[in-house]
């Protein structure tokens, strides 16, 4: 989808278009939300993946349900072209979910599947927005440049690396590969962060502890399936990690919790 920008004064019309996709990569950041969707296009199809932020459990239906009205309507708002969904994959079962799905997002629904995703027509990537308005657009990307100025300026190097480890559940990345996100050297991350007195796996560890707490507290997710999402190999190293973490194993833990 690209961003229309200009004026239309009937047969007066002005066009600047950017592509909708390099607004929300500069911008992103400034959205706090429950799942992370992901766009891709393969074979000529274009998909959207949606993935937990942290798990939903029993509420993962309702999110996914928001996220997929919102991605049929708003662009149908924005674009006055229908934006329809193609096909509907979700993990969860579909009982006394199906018919009322079909009906509502208009196209074949799949339960029980390995992801959560949606099949979308690639020709809609090229629809333009109505009534945009060059200069506003402007004015409030310039606001989105300034808020993350003021954002960057005033985080710590190590409060950058912990949001992107809670913006990638389940995944750890190397020292590496989070420099080269941050876009700069391992060597100059290794740095800044020992300025701050801290290193890249106490930011891991500290992470892991405050996602572990969060799943046993607010999910009903066994200790296997949260070693998993915290990316464990095995769920006798998370159950070590935790006891270093905690001083109480995770039955003791749990037990505590609910009195």
């Amino acid at each position: 989808m690209s961003f229309l920008l200009g004026r239309d004064y009937r047969n007066d019309t002005e066009f600047l278009t950017v592509p909708a996709k390099e607004v929300f990569s500069k911008y992103f950041s400034h959205n706090d939300y429950l799942l992370r969707l992901t766009n891709y296009v393969r074979q000529n199809t274009w998909y959207n993946e949606i993935k937990e932020t942290f798990p939903l459990t029993d509420l993962l239906p309702f999110a996914i349900e928001e996220s997929a009205v919102r991605s049929k309507t708003l662009p149908e708002v924005l674009t006055g072209k229908p934006h329809p969904i193609l096909e509907l994959h979700l993990t969860y079962p579909g009982e006394g979910r199906a018919e009322l799905y079909e009906k509502t997002f208009e196209c074949p629904c799949y339960f029980d599947q390995p992801k959560n995703l949606m099949k979308l027509d690639i020709s809609r990537l090229d629809d333009k927005i109505l009534m945009a308005d060059e200069e506003m657009f402007k004015i409030c990307e310039q606001q989105c440049k300034e808020l993350i100025l003021t954002r960057e300026a005033s985080s710590r190097v190590a409060d950058k690396v912990q949001r992107i480890l809670l913006n990638m559940p389940g995944q750890f990345p190397t020292m590496d590969e989070i420099a080269s996100i941050l876009h700069i050297g391992t060597r100059t991350l290794r740095r800044q962060l020992a300025s701050e007195d801290m290193s890249y796996q106490q930011i891991v560890d500290s992470t892991r502890k405050s996602l572990a707490l969060q799943y046993l507290d607010e999910s009903r997710l066994s200790a296997k399936e949260i070693s998993y999402m915290l990316g464990y190999t095995h769920v006798s190293n998370f159950r070590k990690a935790f006891k270093n973490w905690t001083g109480q194993n995770i039955t003791e833990y749990k037990r505590s919790s609910c009195h």
